[in-house]
């Protein structure tokens, strides 16, 4: 007599259990669309402040850039002008001799001092080039194209002094807003700069790879040169630091200013005796 009350008794009970059960589904599924909704706004956020602060930070670093630069610009421009204007006297004079066909030596002075006018002149003009504001003029450009046309330039340089090159490309093909004047100026002093470290030959490796935990594109070129002594490493890209006597030490500074330009990066990395490996850090 008692067994169908207590059947139905389970059967409400199972009925219960599965009515609270699937609101507390219905409650669980709702938290995770919340929690969902909560997150992609949350990530919305961290994105916009992200690119807040980096527009804040690329702002501050172009003013402090172009103040930076305008100092410069006007020291160098004004100290190349008064220099300039003593060498064109100088020259002048040494133009004027007129030294009699037995006057060996006032002729081989004469030269001497043309030379050097001549030298110093073209020390002021890269020192003005220098000096004067980074001027871009930027469009869509294929990576490896630019790479191309860098490596085609110093080929047959490379060929003569016996050095290998090595080309690894993008796998895949990447544009980057850039001035492609410009950059193939700062890339080609720095490949030209390889070439003369390796004055017995050796090889020179260019490369370029996409590195989607920074989102930049990262070109690489190492050169199996004397490389940099540990002192001397975090000079590289400075004006005017240089180890070769005859010259200025504007090749990489130019090089630096141009893909700093570009909000870009100019890293250096060496082991004295093994060779140099350069990385330009791009933005996508």
């Amino acid at each position: 007599m008692n067994a169908v009350p207590s059947d139905l008794n389970r059967t409400d009970a199972v009925w219960a259990l599965k009515s609270e059960m699937a609101l507390l589904k219905q409650r669980l599924d709702k938290m995770r669309q919340e929690r969902a909704a909560a997150l992609a706004r949350t990530e919305a956020m961290e994105e916009e402040y992200r690119a807040r602060f980096k527009m804040s930070l690329r702002q501050e670093l172009e003013r402090q850039r172009s103040s930076h630069e305008k100092f410069i610009e006007e020291l160098g421009l004004n100290i190349s002008h008064q220099v300039r204007n003593q060498l064109g006297i100088i020259q002048a004079l040494a133009q004027s001799l007129s030294p009699k066909p037995w006057a060996l030596r006032t002729q081989k002075a004469k030269d001497a001092i043309a030379a050097s006018v001549h030298l110093v002149l073209t020390h002021l003009d890269e020192v003005t080039d220098f000096c004067r504001p980074v001027e871009l003029h930027r469009q869509r450009a294929p990576v490896n194209g630019l790479l191309s046309q860098a490596m085609a330039l110093i080929e047959e340089r490379a060929a003569q002094a016996h050095i290998h090159i090595e080309f690894i490309p993008l796998t895949e093909p990447q544009e980057l807003s850039m001035d492609g004047a410009q950059f193939g100026r700062a890339f080609l002093e720095i490949l030209i700069n390889a070439i003369e470290a390796m004055p017995s030959g050796g090889q020179l490796t260019l490369g370029a790879c996409v590195r989607p935990d920074l989102s930049l594109v990262e070109i690489r070129i190492s050169d199996t040169g004397r490389g940099v002594k540990p002192e001397h490493l975090k000079m590289l890209g400075h004006p005017f630091f240089t180890t070769k006597l005859s010259a200025l030490g504007l090749g990489l500074a130019v090089a630096k200013r141009i893909i700093q330009a570009h909000y870009g990066e100019l890293r250096f990395e060496s082991s004295y005796g093994r060779g140099t490996t350069v990385k330009i850090r791009l933005a996508q």
